[in-house]
């Protein structure tokens, strides 16, 4: 069933019903490449309704239509539902005012109920916010993580996209990946990471894929900055909150910025 172009609904002054026929997906926009289960979601979506509104920003061309900003997989889910024959004229969608930088954002600080982005696609959006002149602590406020955190995001989005597609499907982690860019030569990251993938998956279930982590490396011994360095990215990627991994944080920033070992020392002092 296709359904039909319908006029929008002006519900209130920032909340419209639109009909899903004027609702555009801009090509290379959305940096979310994993959607999930569609088929889940348009099941919850007939059954209940659109529970979080789509965020979308008019055309100013009198033509209807309107460019998804947020919400790109509950407008997929719709138009699968429209395409196995339910009837949905109308969505809920949240008029969108804010330039393409607050686009971005608006894609990164998901709310209830929308499936997060996973640590690569974060790391595209930190990256194009990078671009828009955004500072790394800037962005750790606005996503209310830690620096280290998106330290990290910014170090996965240096990654060659042929590696980055290793850990978009799942066959290792963007922690296990950085650390053998880290650690290794160039010409060596691919055999490596190869090789991590193989360690993973030496006793997998026929037709399995477990992911590799860092323990799947075959390394060298690190030095104590550098695993200092590793323990805060893990701490960070893994989301441990504690007032230990908070003063760890502190620390390693502090130790970023280059402060002197008296200006160190006033963490353990307070």
């Amino acid at each position: 069933m296709k359904s039909e172009v319908l006029k929008t609904k002006r519900k209130d002054r920032v909340l419209m019903q639109v009909s899903p026929a004027n609702l555009i997906i801009e090509d290379g926009f959305n940096v979310r490449k994993d959607y999930g289960n569609l088929e889940e979601l348009m099941t919850s979506i007939v059954e209940c309704g659109l529970q979080v509104p789509i965020k979308a920003k008019e055309l100013k061309d009198d033509s209807e239509k309107w460019v998804v900003i947020d919400g790109h997989r509950r407008l997929l889910a719709i138009q699968l539902a429209i395409e196995n024959g339910h009837d949905i004229k109308y969505v809920d969608v949240l008029s969108f005012k804010g330039n393409d930088e607050d686009q971005v954002l608006s894609m990164l600080i998901t709310g209830t109920g929308q499936k997060p982005l996973n640590e690569m696609e974060q790391s595209n959006a930190v990256q194009r916010l990078i671009n828009f002149g955004y500072r790394v602590d800037e962005i750790a406020k606005k996503m209310g993580r830690s620096l280290p955190h998106v330290y990290y995001l910014v170090k996965l989005s240096a990654i060659p996209m042929k590696l980055k597609e290793k850990v978009q499907e799942g066959y290792i982690s963007g922690l296990a990946l950085t650390s053998i860019m880290e650690n290794a030569p160039e010409d060596e990251w691919e055999d490596r990471v190869e090789q991590a993938i193989s360690n993973a998956n030496e006793n997998a279930p026929l037709g399995a894929i477990v992911k590799a982590t860092a323990k799947n490396i075959e390394d060298r011994k690190l030095r104590p900055i550098e695993k200092l360095a590793k323990l805060v990215e893990f701490i960070n990627a893994e989301e441990i909150e504690n007032e230990k991994c908070s003063l760890l944080n502190e620390l390693w920033v502090r130790l970023i910025e280059d402060d002197s070992i008296d200006e160190l020392a006033e963490i353990f002092k307070n």
